[in-house]
């Protein structure tokens, strides 16, 4: 099978749709040594090491297209697929190029989440209709929908119209070489020991803005004097501004940690010292973060509701997110009670199986195999 993909987020994302492109990637090419893998992107700025060379190939722009790649990625690729005589292109992060469906190639795309139609008050106006317009055509030309959680899909069908039978559920794979191994202790303090962390901590991962909802934590945190919080995310914005003066103002500079430009070494080792880790966020498609925490063993306070109970199971306490009493409740619980953070985390083990282990990457393959052969 020949496969190409929309590879710009795995270039050039570090967080979700990046993370999300590269494990399914990498996962597929592991897997079926014998396909092809072809990968578009504009530019390449991540090197991607962990993909085999037998069966992966870029294509980047050419001629007059290198002035624009996103100029390229819209209307060429489509022609470039009908080139290279694919079997399969996927749009992994919510867009197909203009035209695929006179290629005569069968397309997938990966919807994550409808955050700019549930809440467009978080994106600029022509943000909002840019991501609108763009999911509604791959949504209505794709030969098959994937949807990371069984909420998206909701979504997907309930704002978009999307027949239902044309979108399956297939959860994002966890990178197991990253996050699931074990790490000796004292290797875990030696990649950490610049950051000159606390012994003790509850761990926050996600980009800061208003969607992620960290203020909730540090209200909870102003309520739980004993705990302690290190948040992982690139510190600029008027929303993380706007979280500094509230930990300055309470009280709490001293027990809250803002890092960013984390190494995946880093980060595996933070989940590896961590006590437990909160993601109290809004809205999301899925919460990576949540899984690769149950991956390495650790409980999550996560918000009630939504997707997040797919992605953390019984491996989770649950609270309101815009409750911040009820939130301090439960960290606090969790913060004091070894043998329930235990108890979650077992739990968890066996919840996070559907994200491990190569099963996403098996799952879309089916798919694949069945759109060749007409079978859905």
């Amino acid at each position: 099978m020949k496969i190409g993909f929309d590879a710009k987020r795995l270039f050039n994302n570090t967080s979700g749709l990046g993370n999300y492109s590269r494990t399914l990637v990498g996962s597929l090419a592991v897997e079926y040594p014998g396909d092809t893998h072809v990968l578009f992107t504009p530019k390449r700025k991540l090197r991607v090491d962990f993909l085999p060379a037998e069966n992966v190939r870029v294509e980047t722009p050419r001629g007059m297209y290198k002035l624009s790649g996103g100029l390229w990625r819209t209307v060429a690729i489509a022609g470039l697929c009908k080139r290279e005589r694919l079997d399969i292109y996927h749009g992994l992060s919510h867009e197909l190029p203009a035209g695929i469906e006179k290629t005569g190639v069968k397309s997938v795309v990966t919807m994550h989440d409808l955050i700019f139609m549930r809440h467009p008050e978080l994106y600029g106006p022509v943000d909002a209709w840019i991501h609108t317009r763009k999911a509604r055509y791959a949504c209505r030309t794709a030969d098959a929908v994937i949807a990371i959680s069984r909420q998206t899909r909701d979504d997907v069908v309930e704002l978009l119209g999307v027949p239902p039978e044309k979108v399956h559920v297939v959860y994002q794979g966890i990178n197991e070489a990253a996050f699931s191994r074990e790490i000796p202790h004292d290797e875990v303090e030696r990649e950490l020991a610049a950051f000159a962390l606390p012994e003790k901590f509850i761990l926050c991962v996600g980009t800061v803005e208003r969607r992620k909802n960290q203020m909730v934590l540090l209200k909870a945190l102003a309520r739980t004097p004993e705990a302690n919080l290190v948040i992982v995310g690139r510190k600029s914005g008027g929303y993380y501004r706007e979280l500094d003066k509230f930990a300055k103002s309470n009280g709490l500079s001293d027990r809250v940690r803002f890092l960013s430009g984390v190494t995946d070494r880093q980060l595996a080792c933070l989940y590896k010292k961590c006590l437990f880790v909160a993601y109290m966020s809004i809205y999301e498609g899925f919460g990576l973060p949540i899984v690769e925490a149950l991956g390495n063993g650790r409980a999550v306070l996560t918000s009630s509701g939504g997707c997040f109970s797919e992605a953390a199971g019984k491996g989770a306490l649950y609270a309101p997110c815009a409750d911040d009493v009820a939130v301090a409740s439960a960290m606090s619980r969790l913060w004091n009670d070894g043998q329930l953070r235990k108890a979650l985390a077992e739990a968890g083990k066996e919840h996070i199986k559907a994200f491990s282990g190569g099963v996403p990457a098996v799952k879309v393959h089916g798919l694949y195999e069945s759109l060749l052969s007409g079978k859905r």
